[in-house]
């Protein structure tokens, strides 16, 4: 299923006497993290005007984890509460005395949590509930990483003119966005 996000999205920009063409290139498989976080001395210009769209696609990313590690949370709960009822049942027992009366015998709720716990589909959906933690703790991370060299851009980026650098412009990727500029038919 392709979604949205996969397809090549672009955006043009127009400076004094060429036009940029910002191709949002999809996250591969293999994403270099560091080099998103990193700010591209060689390339101020192209860091300014690509850092905000990988800031965006980062809080995308962040809020699909989120989405992903909610599901598991409500998965985990609606398990554990149809297997504390089954447990529950399952240590039930009743006896009767030498007089005939039936007692019954009702599990704690330590008890009852105890023997969930020990389940083997349990550990199974716990496993995957904590791998979703630590995505979303990576992501959560990049996300906030790529938030601080934005600020530090911004910064940056009010002591410069964009005609000084229009030139400089370098084509190729930066954050996630192939660059490629061309010369303005019309001045």
């Amino acid at each position: 299923m392709k979604h949205k996000q996969d397809e090549i999205q672009k955006t043009t920009i127009e400076l004094k006497d060429r036009v940029v063409v910002l191709s949002l290139v999809p996250f591969n498989s293999d994403v270099d993290m560091d080099n998103f976080t990193i700010i591209q001395s060689h390339n101020i210009m192209g860091e300014i005007l690509t850092c905000s769209v990988a800031l965006n696609r980062l809080g995308n990313m962040l809020a699909e984890v989120e989405e992903l590690l909610s599901e598991a949370k409500l998965d985990m709960e609606i398990f554990q509460a149809q297997m504390k009822e089954e447990q529950r049942k399952k240590l039930e027992f009743s006896t009767t005395d030498v007089k005939g009366n039936i007692k019954v015998t009702r599990p704690t709720q330590d008890e009852v949590e105890s023997a969930v716990i020990r389940l083997p589909q349990y550990k199974v959906k716990k496993l995957n509930f904590i791998k979703l933690q630590k995505n979303r703790d990576i992501v959560n991370a990049w996300y906030w990483s790529q938030k601080s060299k934005d600020e530090k851009l911004n910064k940056i980026s009010e002591k410069l003119r964009p005609e000084d650098f229009e030139k400089e412009i370098l084509d190729g990727v930066i954050n996630g966005v192939l660059m490629k500029s061309v010369k303005k038919a019309i001045k």
